[in-house]
């Protein structure tokens, strides 16, 4: 063999290899855009207020949850609780992380939802407000202490006419319970598929998410989460790069997990420092109320990590921000104030550990 051959022969071997690195490099390129995110979710303790509680206020439960999802369906204006005076970038933003835009499927079963989207920074946020806002629904019920054969009573004022014509306000006690949700995120693959099904025994197509995704996300919930932490895998938090949506997935002990801080939500239309200290309070304040209240039962260890998770995630959302030591201050007021200074170091340390 010459020299020309040689390196003719060379020549063609270098294509070939390079042909095959493109080529996996293609096939790999085509998995990643595969891959979405796959949330799965349910409501916290609803299956314990079936059998224990008072079933038709469980049943009212659900209703409350998918409410939530019914109005930013039916509801393309701007959130409520506008700044005043907000600028356009700020209103914007706001009418993003209260939308559903980037849940591209929503999938019920009972209490448990799977969703599916490929939009993981969108979806962060958006999750986030639907889970504040489901929680906000009714926690007017837990703004006070109170025991806990009490603390889900709630008296509501409803308009009545008579039969003269005439309006009248009644109060009837209804029970609520807290709307709070945990379950796993995972960024893999998911497909949609049609199944066959009865709806009073006739023939329907039901739509239904599979595919490693969906065990994944499944899995990560099975794991005896304790309160209401929506669980990521390593995976899908490298997809999120938005800085508005990062700031809300934090480490946990195990590297491979973040927890989404979803309270954090509460004070995305914060206005001024008043405004803030105000959110802070009332978040706080319920969170405490409820394990105050069930502190004594053995699923009270739920509603301490609810009001672990609240700590930190006000704590993360405004280290590095002008409202730092206000929120610091505050948080210390509270812990205070709603009777808690036994826990006093534990949350202090989850606050300056971040």
């Amino acid at each position: 063999m010459n020299v020309l051959s040689a390196i003719r022969l060379i020549v063609t071997l270098i294509i070939q290899l390079l042909k095959k690195f493109l080529d996996w490099l293609e096939q790999f390129q085509q998995q990643k855009s595969n891959g979405k995110v796959v949330a799965f979710i349910d409501l916290l303790g609803f299956k314990n207020y079936v059998t224990k509680g008072d079933p038709t206020f469980a049943y009212m439960l659900l209703n409350d949850f998918h409410s939530q999802i019914i109005t930013r369906m039916s509801d393309s204006s701007l959130p409520k609780a506008i700044i005043k005076g907000a600028n356009a970038k700020v209103i914007r933003f706001l009418e993003e992380a209260n939308g559903i835009d980037s849940f591209e499927e929503f999938h019920p079963f009972s209490d448990s939802v799977f969703l599916a989207s490929t939009d993981p920074d969108r979806f962060v946020l958006q999750l986030s407000t639907l889970l504040v806002d489901s929680f906000m629904l009714t926690a007017d019920a837990f703004d006070r202490e109170i025991g806990p054969d009490q603390i889900t009573r709630l008296q509501v004022r409803y308009p009545v006419i008579d039969a003269e014509g005439k309006v009248r306000i009644e109060e009837e006690t209804e029970v609520r319970y807290p709307i709070l949700l945990r379950g796993g995120v995972v960024f893999d693959d998911a497909k949609v598929a049609h199944i066959p099904g009865l709806t009073l025994g006739k023939p329907m197509k039901n739509a239904t998410l599979v595919g490693p995704g969906v065990i994944k996300a499944y899995g990560i919930e099975q794991l005896h989460i304790k309160g209401p932490r929506i669980i990521c895998d390593e995976n899908f938090a490298r997809q999120v790069n938005r800085r508005e949506a990062k700031i809300l997935l934090n480490p946990t002990s195990n590297k491979n997990y973040f927890d989404m801080l979803w309270p954090a939500a509460q004070y995305f239309d914060a206005g001024p420092e008043a405004d803030v200290q105000a959110k802070t309070r009332e978040l706080f304040r319920r969170a405490s109320n409820l394990w105050k209240a069930f502190s004594h039962l053995e699923f009270g260890i739920h509603y301490y990590n609810f009001l672990k998770l609240v700590t930190i995630s006000t704590r993360k959302y405004f280290k590095g921000t002008h409202f730092e030591g206000v929120i610091d201050t505050t948080l210390n007021e509270e812990i205070v104030k709603n009777s808690l200074t036994l826990y006093k170091a534990d949350l202090m340390q989850l606050m300056f550990n971040l």
